[in-house]
C-alpha cells in the first residue's frame, strides 16, 4: 500500500523593494519540491500601498503555467480545500521593510562609535546623527554641550538610540553624561510623541544610573558592553537588540503587515536573517568559509560565516536600482566608469545613474544599460565589503540579486563578483568556490526553517546547491610581471579528455566543465608564484574528482591582488573586454572608441542628509585595531533555533573534506 505524504504545499514570498518573487512548493515523491516560481514587480508603494497584490497575481501566473488552481476570485487558497487546490501555508520574508533610523550616543569617536556603527551594520539602519563627547569644547560656540546635542536632536524622530562607551570597570561619567543630554531631550520634546527605545551598550557599572536617568522616558534594554576594553569588541549583544528592535518595531511598519501575518500565521522574516541562517548552515554543514552576497535595488548585504562565528554588514540603502543613487555618493562616480568598457562623461554617467534610481524597474535596453548596472553592483559590493571584518577569509561565495541573475551571461555575472569581492588575497584557499542563486531562494529556504527544517532541507539540497555552481576559481599570488607565464593547468575529465591551459599574470583563463561533470585538477605555478598557504612553485593536486562541474568550469584569475585597471583609457577598456572575452560574455572585438579622461564634477550628487558610515580609515587599520570577537554560533535566539532544526534534518555527517583541496 502506497503512503500518501502529508500535503506540504506552501507559498515562499519574498518581498523585495523592486519585485516579489513567489515559488510554489509542494511533495513530490515525498520530498518538498519547487514546482512553479513568478516574480512580479512589488506593490508596496503607491498607488497600491498593499503587497498582497503582487503575491496574488505571482501565485496566478505560477497556476497558469503548472494547472495548479492558487488563486480563486482574486485571493490565495489558503489553507489547501479538500479538491486539492490553494497552499497549505504560505511564509513571507522581506528586505523591503522601512530603514531604522539610529541616533547613536558615544563616549568617543573613534572607538566606541566606530563600535556602535560595526553593531547597527548588522541590519537595515541608517544613522541620522552620531554624538559623542569628542566635541565637548566647542570655542565657536556660546551654548554649552549639552544645549548643542539637545538643539541637534529635538527636530530628529529616530527608531532606536544606541549608548555606548566606557570600558569595564572604567569612569562612569561619559556614558552617564549621555543619558542625562537624552533626558532633557525627551523632556523639551512633544510630550504626545512616543519617546524611541533605547539600547545601552556601555560600561555596565554605569548601567543603573543610566537607567535612573533614561527609564521613566523611554524603554531601555541592555546589552553586553560592546567595546570592554581598548583592544576587544563584542558586537552579538547589541547587534541581536538592535534587530529585535527593528523586527517589532519597524518591520511591522511595512503597508499590510497585519495582513500578511495572518494570511502566512507568522511574523514576517527579516531577509538579513534569513540569508545569514542560510550562511551559517552552509558553514557548519561542509566546514567551509562562506560569504553570502546580495545585490539589491536598495540594499547590499554580505554575511560571513565560518563554523562557529558569523560577521554581517547590511549596506542598507545602497544598492543597483531605488539605491543607484546612494551607491554613487557613497562610491564616486569614477569607481562606476572605471569598469566600463565604453567611453562615458561625468555627466552622463549621473543622468543615468539617476534614471535608474528614479525607474528602477524598466530592464536594461542595451548591452550599454546591463553593464553600467553591473558596474553599479561593482561599486555597491566594494562599499559593503569595507565595513566588513572577515573581508578576505573565506573559500566559498554564494550570490544573489537581481542583477547578477538577470546578467545575461555567467561570465559576466562572474566578473562583477571577483572585481568587487577580489578573493584569494586572504592567502589562505587554493581554491574558492563561486555559486549564484539563480532562483532566488536563499531567503525564502531561510525563512521556511523556522516553520519546516525537513522542508527547507530538501529545498536546500535539491533545488538550491544542484542549480547554483558557478565557478571553481583559482587565484596565484605574488605574480610575475604582466604577460610573464603565472600557472599551467591540467584539468583531466572523468570520462572525457584532459585539458591543459597556461596563464599569463594580468590574465584569466577557463577550463570547462559542464554542470554534472567532475574532474581532476593539477596546477603547476612559475617560480616565485603562490597558491594559498603552499610554498611558491609548489606544485597543488586535488583527489579524483574532486572538481564538481558548474557553469563556467574552472576559472584562473591571475590578474594579481590587488586588481589594478591600466592607467591609459583605451588600454583599460581593452582590459574589460578582453576578461569578457575570455568567458564567453562577448565574441567581437572591442567596439568602443578610447573614452576620454575622466573628471568628476560638481554634477556629481550632493551627499545625503543622514549621517554617512564612517570610511576613512583603512580595511587594515579595522582588522588590525582590536582584537574582533566575532558574532559567536549562540547569537540571535530565533535563528539558533531555526539551526537547531536543520541540523536535526541532516540525514549525513558534514563531509570532512573542506573544498576540493582540502584544507590545512
Amino acid at each position: 500500500m502506497t503512503t500518501v505524504p502529508e500535503p506540504r504545499g506552501a507559498l515562499l514570498v519574498d518581498i523585495g523593494s523592486l519585485l516579489t518573487r513567489v515559488t510554489f512548493v509542494d511533495a513530490v515523491e515525498g520530498e518538498t519540491r519547487v514546482i512553479g516560481q513568478a516574480a512580479h514587480e512589488t506593490t508596496i508603494d503607491g498607488p497600491y500601498h498593499d503587497p498582497l497584490i503582487a503575491i496574488v497575481r505571482a501565485a496566478a501566473s505560477i497556476g497558469e503555467r503548472t494547472g495548479r488552481q492558487l488563486v480563486a476570485d482574486g485571493r490565495l487558497i489558503v489553507p489547501r480545500n479538500a479538491g486539492g487546490d490553494g497552499v497549505s501555508r504560505v511564509v513571507l520574508v522581506t528586505s523591503a521593510g522601512p530603514i531604522m533610523r539610529v541616533v547613536i550616543a558615544a563616549v568617543g569617536s573613534d572607538t566606541s562609535a566606530r563600535s556602535a556603527q560595526r553593531a547597527l551594520d548588522a541590519t537595515y539602519t541608517s544613522v541620522i546623527e552620531r554624538i559623542t563627547l569628542d566635541d565637548a569644547l566647542d570655542a565657536a560656540s556660546d551654548m554649552s554641550w549639552i544645549e548643542r546635542q539637545a538643539r541637534r536632536l529635538v527636530g530628529e524622530r529616530p527608531d532606536c538610540v544606541l549608548i555606548v562607551g566606557g570600558i569595564e570597570g572604567g569612569a562612569q561619567e561619559g556614558p552617564l553624561r549621555l543619558a542625562r543630554m537624552l533626558a532633557l531631550v525627551y523632556d523639551v520634546r512633544n510630550e504626545s510623541q512616543t519617546p524611541p527605545p533605547m539600547v545601552y551598550a556601555g560600561n555596565s557599572l554605569a548601567a543603573p544610573r543610566v537607567a535612573e536617568a533614561l527609564t521613566e522616558r523611554t524603554v531601555l534594554l541592555q546589552a553586553t558592553n560592546l567595546r570592554p576594553a581598548m583592544d576587544h569588541e563584542q558586537l552579538a549583544e547589541a547587534r541581536n537588540t538592535v534587530r529585535t528592535i527593528y523586527n517589532t518595531r519597524v518591520l511591522t511598519q511595512l503597508p499590510g503587515s497585519e495582513r500578511l501575518q495572518s494570511l502566512g500565521g507568522q511574523a514576517i522574516a527579516s531577509a538579513a536573517e534569513a540569508a545569514e541562517l542560510i550562511g551559517r548552515f552552509v558553514a557548519e554543514r561542509f566546514g567551509r568559509r562562506v560569504l553570502l552576497l546580495d545585490v539589491g535595488a536598495a540594499h547590499t548585504i554580505l554575511h560571513y560565516t565560518r563554523p562557529g562565528a558569523t560577521d554581517a554588514v547590511v549596506a542598507a540603502g545602497i544598492g543597483v536600482g531605488y539605491g543607484a543613487r546612494e551607491t554613487l555618493v557613497e562610491a564616486g562616480a569614477w569607481e562606476v566608469a572605471r569598469w566600463l568598457p565604453y567611453p562615458i562623461d561625468d555627466r552622463t554617467l549621473v543622468h543615468r545613474v539617476l534614471n535608474i534610481a528614479l525607474r528602477p524597474q524598466v530592464m536594461p535596453s542595451s548591452r550599454e544599460d546591463l553593464l553600467l548596472r553591473l558596474a553599479l553592483a561593482r561599486a555597491a559590493v566594494s562599499s559593503a565589503r569595507l565595513r566588513l571584518a572577515s573581508a578576505d577569509d573565506y573559500d566559498m561565495i554564494i550570490a544573489s540579486g537581481g542583477v547578477l541573475q538577470h546578467a545575461g551571461h555567467p561570465g559576466l555575472a562572474l566578473l562583477a563578483i571577483l572585481d568587487a569581492l577580489q578573493p584569494g588575497s586572504n592567502e589562505s584557499a587554493v581554491a574558492i568556490d563561486v555559486h549564484l542563486d539563480e532562483l532566488g531562494l536563499i531567503n525564502s529556504i531561510g525563512a521556511l526553517a523556522a516553520t519546516d527544517a525537513d522542508a527547507a532541507l530538501t529545498l536546500f539540497d535539491r533545488d538550491l546547491m544542484r542549480n547554483t555552481p558557478l565557478a571553481t576559481c583559482i587565484v596565484p599570488l605574488a605574480l610575475p610581471g604582466v604577460g610573464e607565464l603565472a600557472i599551467s593547468a591540467e584539468l583531466s575529465v572523468i570520462g572525457g579528455e584532459t585539458q591543459r591551459i597556461t596563464v599569463n599574470s594580468g590574465a584569466i583563463g577557463v577550463l570547462p566543465l559542464a554542470p554534472g561533470m567532475r574532474g581532476t585538477l593539477r596546477l603547476l605555478p612559475a617560480a616565485g608564484v603562490r597558491l594559498g598557504g603552499e610554498a611558491a612553485g609548489a606544485e597543488v593536486k586535488t583527489d579524483e574528482a574532486a572538481i564538481s562541474g558548474s557553469a563556467l568550469g574552472v576559472v584562473i584569475d591571475a590578474r594579481g591582488r590587488p586588481l589594478r585597471l591600466a592607467t591609459a583609457s583605451l588600454a583599460r577598456q581593452q582590459q574589460l573586454w578582453d576578461w569578457m572575452h575570455v568567458l564567453g560574455a562577448v565574441r567581437e572585438p572591442l567596439p568602443y572608441a578610447a573614452a576620454e579622461p575622466f573628471v568628476e564634477s560638481e554634477v556629481v550628487l550632493s551627499a545625503p542628509t543622514e549621517i554617512r558610515r564612517a570610511t576613512s580609515f583603512s580595511r587594515e587599520s579595522r582588522t588590525s585595531e582590536i582584537q574582533r570577537t566575532s558574532q559567536p554560533a549562540a547569537a540571535a535566539s530565533s535563528i539558533d533555533d531555526d539551526l537547531a532544526r536543520l541540523r536535526q534534518q541532516m540525514q549525513t555527517q558534514p563531509p570532512k573534506r573542506r573544498g576540493p583541496f582540502g584544507r590545512k
